[in-house]
């Protein structure tokens, strides 16, 4: 079975912070560097953790009992809520939290390091927050075209990238004429 694992998540932070330094950053990335415009693309992108925990919680409250699940369905979203946990938006910031210790009580429940009624009592949480209490979530679900939106952003942004490289272009020829005439 497959699971989240503490000792890899460690070695992994601190190859990103190596990662950061070797960049000339600092170790962390500041705290809310995430825009709420990425937080809410990758809250999208990260919805098939809530769709899944959602089926999972409803076979354990049938069963009444721990279900064991492959945990490593998990691993493509980690690096994801990791990042929306640095959200501007404590919202996001906190949903990504949620799902993220929702995961975690999960194992420590197949671990046997939990109850069932404790874990399910986070599991609910999460999933309540997630699906009811968060206004974002609730527009998202309201788009009729969200990955038409999603392509307009990703338009948008592409635009500015690309205007970005012509700024660089034109002062790089700008200083290159400067330093010719000298």
């Amino acid at each position: 079975m497959g699971s989240v694992d503490i000792e890899k998540m460690k070695r992994q932070i601190a190859e990103w912070k190596a990662d950061r330094v070797s960049r000339g950053l600092s170790p962390s990335p500041p705290a809310g560097f995430v825009t709420d415009e990425h937080a809410a693309r990758l809250l999208h992108e990260v919805k098939p953790v809530f769709d899944v925990l959602s089926g999972y919680a409803t076979v354990m409250a049938k069963t009444g009992q721990v279900v064991d699940v492959d945990m490593s369905v998990f691993d493509p979203f980690e690096k994801k809520l990791l990042i929306l946990r640095y959200a501007r938006s404590n919202s996001y910031a906190g949903l990504a939290f949620m799902l993220a210790s929702s995961l975690s009580v999960i194992k420590a429940a197949q671990e046997g390091r939990m109850s069932y009624q404790r874990m399910m009592e986070n599991v609910v949480l999460a999933l309540k927050a997630f699906s009811d209490s968060h206004r974002s979530y609730a527009r998202m679900k309201e788009f009729e075209d969200w990955d038409g939106i999603l392509e307009a952003y990703d338009q948008q942004r592409i635009a500015e990238i690309e205007e970005e490289a012509r700024l660089e272009r034109e002062y790089a020829e700008n200083q290159l004429k400067g330093e010719k005439t000298q």
